[in-house]
């Protein structure tokens, strides 16, 4: 299981994942949004500790309208000792109430030298005023480690 935190405000956004790899690495992303809640861009820079090391880009393309939340990230990480990676995230939710959005999640991560991982699964987000839960049950369906299941869980918070 990996977790995530994302806090986001006006001048500043930050976010902090826990075994997002499964290999126990942390990874600490600043960076500021710009745009409005109808499409937003956030370039931040992360940093990488644990079994992976490193730094690496990433954007983050945010779209809320009225029923519909989209949200898609792009990661590069330049890793020390060993081979980087690019990741890629994309989650679509409705807003079927002010407390809660169901709807469909995928990622991808293609190391150096392996072939790429695609997972899909359901996304679930409770809303409880300025903080957020979120739940992403994930299953491989590429041939390297078909049928594996993951689950990302998140907590963010809006100031």
């Amino acid at each position: 299981m990996s977790e995530w935190y994302f806090f986001t405000g006006k001048k500043f956004t930050a976010d902090v994942r826990y075994n997002i790899d499964d290999e126990n690495t942390v990874t600490a992303c600043g960076g500021k949004q710009f745009g409005k809640d109808a499409f937003s861009v956030i370039p931040e820079i992360c940093g990488y500790a644990g079994r992976r090391k490193g730094l690496g880009p990433e954007v983050w393309i945010l779209s809320e309208t009225k029923k519909l939340s989209l949200s898609s990230y792009v990661q590069y990480a330049r890793l020390r000792d060993e081979n980087s990676f690019g990741y890629f995230w994309l989650e679509g939710e409705g807003k079927v109430s002010k407390h809660f959005q169901p709807g469909l999640a995928s990622e991808t991560e293609k190391d150096v030298g392996q072939p790429p991982r695609l997972d899909i699964g359901v996304a679930a987000k409770f809303i409880f005023g300025r903080f957020g839960v979120n739940a992403y049950p994930l299953w491989t369906v590429t041939p390297n480690g078909r049928g594996d299941t993951h689950i990302r869980t998140g907590l963010s918070y809006s100031f």
